[in-house]
């Protein structure tokens, strides 16, 4: 184990009183910065975060694949719908039509067979 001087080391210029030495203050810095690598060597934390950071690309690569999963998913879709589109619309009119004739042949029955409400119920249901 290293030994480690810690972040009120007396060794260390204090820059609180001299705001013009850039110098102290990135030595200070550095200093800084050294005792929190060599603290997080000490715990560990190290390899977690070079474990951490390996791991990223494989997220983003899974994220890219989901990303484009749903992407062809939704053309898919997209396509299907413009494909039924068509279909849609003639069964629209050809519905329309065939109700059309059914009111005809409906007003028809109910003169000759005098029961009115029967065929609208019938057409109701």
């Amino acid at each position: 184990m290293s030994t480690v001087n810690n972040a009120h080391d007396t060794t260390m210029p204090s820059v609180l009183g001299k705001k013009d030495s850039t110098d102290e203050m990135v030595h200070r810095i550095g200093h800084l910065t050294r005792l929190l690598r060599d603290s997080m060597k000490e715990l560990g934390l190290d390899q977690q975060i070079t474990q951490a950071a390996q791991a990223i690309p494989d997220a983003n690569d899974r994220l890219n694949y989901v990303a484009s999963m749903t992407e062809q998913a939704a053309e898919r879709a997209l396509n299907a719908v413009e494909r039924a589109q068509p279909v849609q619309d003639s069964l629209e009119e050809e519905g329309a039509a065939l109700n059309k004739r059914w009111q005809l042949a409906a007003a028809k029955l109910a003169a000759v067979e005098g029961d009115p409400s029967l065929v609208e119920d019938t057409q109701d249901f």
